[in-house]
């Protein structure tokens, strides 16, 4: 991953116990709120069934995160997937530095009010 856009480089590579990592999370969680989660919904346009799907990543304060999948099978139940995965917290501050980086606190955001029609939709709650 070569980063998000316009010069936010790519999140850090750590080793489990590199003092690097360490030093680095100690010197920059300060700037990260201890709160600080993140959860990206991602819905595909309405599909006849089987083929609608909605994808959500979830990554809490705690360093942990999970990934779920979950599509739709007609008449059968939907299946879901949903796969945990941990990570260090130079990782979130990386992902709290690219938000501010690209002044998503910044902005004045208002809930949408006029729901698409006929497309997929994705919802970022910070």
């Amino acid at each position: 991953m070569s980063g998000i856009a316009r010069g936010v480089p790519a999140p850090p590579a750590v080793a489990a116990n590199s003092v690097a990592a360490n030093s680095v999370a100690a010197n920059s969680v300060a700037n990260r709120p201890d709160d600080f989660s993140v959860e990206l919904i991602w819905r595909s346009p309405p599909l006849p069934s089987p083929h609608g799907w909605c994808m959500q990543t979830r990554i809490d304060a705690d360093l942990s995160g999970t990934l779920q999948l979950a599509v739709d099978g007609g008449l059968l139940h939907a299946a879901t997937w949903v796969e945990p995965f941990a990570l260090f917290a130079t990782h979130l501050d990386w992902l709290y530095g690219a938000l501010r980086h690209h002044e998503l606190f910044m902005l004045d955001w208002q809930e949408r009010r006029d729901v698409p029609v006929g497309g997929g939709n994705e919802t970022l709650v910070v």
